[in-house]
């Protein structure tokens, strides 16, 4: 016997209510499980337990990018392995910061491969560097100290804007982390090479720390 329309729709429609309930319960679970196994992922390419050069291969044939840190360290790690492996390192960063275009460092990385690639900074790996400055001008020490020394190293290939970025980055070594060692190291370096270094400092409007200017005491 045919049943009533009107009361088969209300158990459809709760069906559907039950499996959207469902579905939002078991994605977050699903992310975070693939999250954790992606971090376990990047632990073992750096142990050495997994071969970087054959897992950038398995990353290579997927078609979405889920866990970028994992193709941005993938990448490092194979590129390191040899200069052969340099492409598929490009190629891993590129499809990483595809998904995560705010990763500064990876820039940075993608910069450096490039430059490693050509023989020269090419206009592309300079746009690199400027995305890897704009992401974060900022940044940690070590990436101010690596940004700066990578522009003095490719002067003439550097926009304008690009120098007087990593020369304010430099300022914020002195101002901040009191990087006075490197800072002369890489000015008398950089004088050799006939780099205009106390001017483009100039260029740079930030006030003397108190340690560096000497006040008479009332």
């Amino acid at each position: 016997m045919a049943q009533n329309p009107q009361l088969i729709q209300p158990i459809y429609i709760n069906i559907i209510k039950a499996v959207i309930v469902f579905a939002a319960l078991i994605v977050p679970v699903w992310a975070g499980s693939s999250t954790l196994l992606s971090i376990q992922r990047v632990s073992a390419l750096q142990a050495g337990s997994i071969d970087p050069p054959s897992h950038a291969a398995i990353l290579a044939q997927k078609q979405r990018v889920s866990h970028p840190q994992e193709w941005a360290e993938t990448a490092r790690l194979t590129a390191n392995l040899g200069s052969e492996n340099t492409a598929r390192a490009i190629s891993l960063l590129e499809s990483a910061l595809s998904a995560a275009p705010e990763d500064y460092q990876s820039w940075a990385l993608l910069a450096f491969f490039r430059k490693q690639e050509d023989g020269n900074l090419s206009p592309e790996a300079a746009l690199n560097l400027s995305k890897s400055i704009e992401a974060c001008p900022y940044c940690s020490k070590s990436l101010l100290r690596w940004r700066f020394t990578f522009v003095l190293d490719n002067w003439d290939a550097v926009s304008e804007e690009v120098k007087l970025s990593a020369f304010s980055g430099a300022d914020f070594l002195r101002w901040w982390h009191l990087d006075y060692d490197y800072l002369d190291q890489v000015r008398s370096e950089a004088i050799s090479r006939s780099i205009p270094f106390d001017q483009y400092r100039l260029k740079v409007d930030t006030p003397a720390r108190p340690n560096e200017i000497s006040v008479d005491e009332d």
